[in-house]
């Protein structure tokens, strides 16, 4: 049913399909990273490469705080990737680090600071001038808090900066295979894309499943 996100349906599509070939690898995103679809896809004997969101115990406290401590590293479509295997039980956690993604977060989270702190020290400004006309507007507790944050503090909670962790269940596979094999999703992103703006395809105007069907 079209009112059916693909997350809750994904169990059900795997399910229904009755596929259970380990020469086959499911791609996803991470919003299918659950402990319960994993489970799911080791029971039917598939093998999975699947983000893991940043917060995640596996990937947050083993993101390695400097290159140095990266276990190797990679050219991909020209851009440097580093990258440190975390070796389970039942499956292995890759953590890249793309240097060209690392610039573009860190350029943002940069631009984001700089616009926070200027900000908070323009009202600060304004709540000294308003003061020595008497004529203030926030107590001491508001104005105490507006203190730019400096960039230590900013950063720490922030480690995963140009970093993406895969978990995969094919150990067979090479941190170069899984990192290659994972970016192949990009493709199916593209038809997406033009399959909804450059074709004008994202609004069917179907009320059913039937018309949808016939209209596609």
């Amino acid at each position: 049913s079209g009112d059916v996100p693909d997350i809750s349906a994904f169990s059900s599509m795997i399910e229904e399909s009755g596929i259970k070939k380990e020469s086959l690898t499911i791609l996803a995103d991470k919003g299918f990273s659950s402990d319960d679809n994993f489970t799911l896809l080791e029971e039917c004997n598939l093998k999975y490469i699947i983000p893991i969101k940043r917060t995640n115990g596996d990937s947050k406290f083993n993101i390695p705080t400097s290159f140095a401590d990266y276990d190797d590293c990679f050219s991909y479509h020209n851009r440097s990737v580093l990258h440190k295997a975390i070796l389970k039980e039942d499956c292995t956690v890759h953590i890249f680090l793309d240097t060209f993604l690392f610039a573009n977060e860190m350029n943002d989270f940069t631009q984001r600071l700089e616009k926070k702190n200027n900000t908070l020290i323009l009202r600060k400004e304004k709540e000294e001038v308003r003061r020595k006309n008497g004529k203030s507007r926030l107590s001491e507790e508001e104005f105490s808090a507006l203190q730019p944050m400096n960039f230590r503090d900013a950063v720490i909670d922030r480690a995963g900066i140009g970093t993406i962790a895969l978990r995969t269940n094919d150990k067979d596979l090479n941190a170069i295979q899984v990192y290659g094999l994972y970016k192949k999703r990009q493709a199916i992103e593209e038809f997406f894309k033009v399959y909804d703006d450059s074709l004008d395809f994202n609004s069917s105007y179907m009320r059913d499943n039937y018309t949808e069907e016939a209209w596609l």
